[in-house]
Formats: structure tokens, C-alpha cells, sequence
């Protein structure tokens, strides 16, 4: 009876140790930090690496990527863009555009500490959906608004994209994320639009073609 009686209290303390071993590791994935928090201390100041990591039972952690990340802002899916993320923005005539736009984001890993607090506990995952993408729409849409619609068809493109990049980073700088790569992937207007666009690079190709007849 004493044997039996024995070796059942063996297996629970083992249970039990392996369940407090359990909660006082936690693994931190390659190009992520974690957050430490708790109920009662709130956020603590070390900030953990990838690895395998123990902590107190009670401890939570919550993770942010410190590497580059592709995200999609698009109609089809892809990527993290599971539904019809694109938007629609005016261009300096009031045209208007139906836009898919792609990006890559990084959070300064000194700065997630502050992320966590100013987004209640959020993970990165959920401040890039709730916070980033909206405003990559807003802010994009404040850009494009300096340039007319032929323009971002046509030869001005890189450079769109190229002001749009550093109008982005600089605006989500203070939040200790990082915004580069953005790109306008696919832009659609309507057809009237598309077809005065159209004529318009005809007519610019037949000039250029005409102007290299006259020079031979």
C-alpha cells in the first residue's frame, strides 16, 4: 500500500514539475523578440532574444517580428492579404484609382517595449492589421494626390513609389517601426480614363518615333 501510495505521489510531483517547467520556458523564434508581462508588474524591461528562455510561471510574453516582412495591401490573395485589401485614392485631377500596393515593415526591437504599451498588449501580427495597414491606405492616399493619373501609369511610377517610401518611413518612424520597398503593384481606373491614357502614350511613341525619323 505504501509502494502504491509512493509512487503515485512520484507522478504527481513529476507532472507537476513538468507542467511548472512547462510554464517557465518559453522558445522566441528566429528574427523575433518577446515581450515580458505580467498582470501585477506589467511590462518588464528585459527583452527576449530568439531562443529558449525560462521565466517566472506567471510571466507572459508576446512576440514582434525584428525582421524585414513582405505585407500586401491587394484585391487577391496574397500573402497576409486574405480578403480585398485594396483601396481606392484620387490622383490631382480627382481621378480616381482602385490601387494595390506591397510593402515590407520592421520594428525597431528598443522600441517594442513601447509598441506593447501603447497598443494594450498587442502582438505585432495585430498592430500591423489595426495600425500599419490602415495607415499605409491614409498616408498613401495624401501622396498620390500630388500626381496625375498618367503619371502613376506611366513614367513617373518609380518615383511615386520612391516618395511614397520615404513619406511612409518618416511618418511611422516615431513608433519604432521601420517602412521600406512600398510599391504600386496595380493600379485600374475606369475605361474613359484608361483609353484618354492610352491615346496619350500613342501620341507621345508616334512623336518620339517621328522625331528620330527627322534626325536619320
Amino acid at each position: 500500500m505504501k509502494k502504491t501510495i509512493g509512487g503515485v505521489v512520484t507522478v504527481v510531483v513529476i507532472v507537476v514539475a513538468a507542467i511548472l517547467l512547462l510554464m517557465s520556458s518559453v522558445r522566441v523564434p528566429a528574427g523575433y523578440i518577446a515581450v515580458q508581462y505580467s498582470m501585477s508588474g506589467g511590462v518588464k524591461g528585459d527583452i527576449l532574444t530568439q531562443g529558449w528562455h525560462l521565466k517566472s510561471p506567471t510571466v507572459k510574453t508576446t512576440l514582434y517580428s525584428v525582421s524585414l516582412e513582405q505585407s500586401y495591401l491587394t484585391s487577391s490573395k496574397d500573402g497576409d492579404s486574405k480578403d480585398d485589401d485594396s483601396f481606392s485614392a484620387s490622383s490631382s485631377e480627382g481621378k480616381a484609382m482602385q490601387i494595390d500596393l506591397t510593402f515590407t515593415y520592421q520594428y525597431s526591437p528598443d522600441k517594442v517595449a513601447d509598441l506593447f504599451t501603447r497598443f494594450r498588449g498587442q502582438s505585432g501580427k495585430e498592430v500591423r492589421d489595426s495600425f500599419i495597414k490602415p495607415n499605409i491606405i491614409s498616408w498613401t492616399k495624401e501622396v498620390v494626390a500630388n500626381y496625375k493619373v498618367s503619371d502613376i501609369l506611366g513614367s513617373e511610377r518609380a518615383n511615386v513609389n520612391t516618395a511614397l517610401t520615404d513619406y511612409l518611413n518618416k511618418k511611422f518612424e516615431p513608433y519604432g517601426i521601420a517602412i521600406s520597398n512600398v510599391s504600386l503593384i496595380n493600379i485600374s481606373v475606369d475605361e474613359k480614363t484608361q483609353e484618354a491614357i492610352n491615346a496619350k502614350i500613342t501620341a507621345q511613341q508616334a512623336a518620339e518615333t517621328q522625331e528620330i525619323n527627322n534626325q536619320t
